[in-house]
């Protein structure tokens, strides 16, 4: 649809495309927001505003055409879709939590468009905190991330990893702490990082 949608209550979403007109048209969801079953869902269009969670429970993710996600400080995005992608051209602007929790991985990957033109990222913009609990966060093929003051903490037993055709920033007020597997990635450490892991497994990049 073409006009700003507001739910007070929580939203369930099992399956199928929530759309606007243009990437600006904002979906808010002040009483958070589930996304539940193994349907796919799909964002389209649509400055997605969480006020409380965004639960990530099951089900394939596409947030394309230049989408928006919003999880402001008061905000947690929590990623516990084992096995699935979130993929396309999404910008997620994190001021609050991410939190991954899922007994095997979840992926975040963009995509080159089948005919040419410019490739699509999934861009993660940093500045709370990014927590890997349990399982990997693979940031595949076409990935960026921009940590801006913010920290990423790798739970003992967790894994990120940073693969072949990603960028990685982290600047000067940011900090990362715990595990990492840099496969391919290019990573900007942004000067006075921190690094404070039990094992930087560096296997490609720069």
């Amino acid at each position: 649809g073409s006009s700003e949608v507001t739910v007070s209550g929580l939203t369930t979403w099992t399956q199928g495309t929530i759309e606007g007109v243009a990437s600006s048209q904002a979906l808010n969801a002040n009483g958070g927001i589930v996304l539940t079953s193994n349907g796919s869902k799909t964002l389209k269009r649509r400055t997605l505003n969480v006020q409380g969670t965004l639960d990530w429970q099951d089900g394939a993710f596409s947030v394309g055409s230049h989408s928006v996600i919003n999880i402001p400080e008061s905000a947690t995005f929590a990623v516990r879709a084992a096995g699935h992608t979130l993929s396309s051209s999404a910008t997620i602007n994190n001021t609050g939590t991410i939190i991954v929790d899922v007994p095997t991985s979840v992926k975040l990957q963009g995509f080159s468009p089948s005919l040419g033109g410019a490739d699509h990222y999934v861009t993660i913009n940093n500045a709370g905190e990014v927590q890997v609990q349990s399982g990997k966060l693979h940031l595949s093929y076409l990935t960026r991330t921009n940590h801006t003051g913010g920290a990423v903490i790798v739970s003992p037993g967790a894994e990120l990893e940073f693969a072949r055709g990603g960028f990685h920033a982290f600047d000067s007020e940011s900090a990362y702490f715990g595990d990492e597997l840099l496969s391919g990635a290019d990573l900007d450490l942004g000067g006075s990082t921190i690094l404070n892991g039990s094992s930087i497994s560096i296997t490609g990049g720069t």
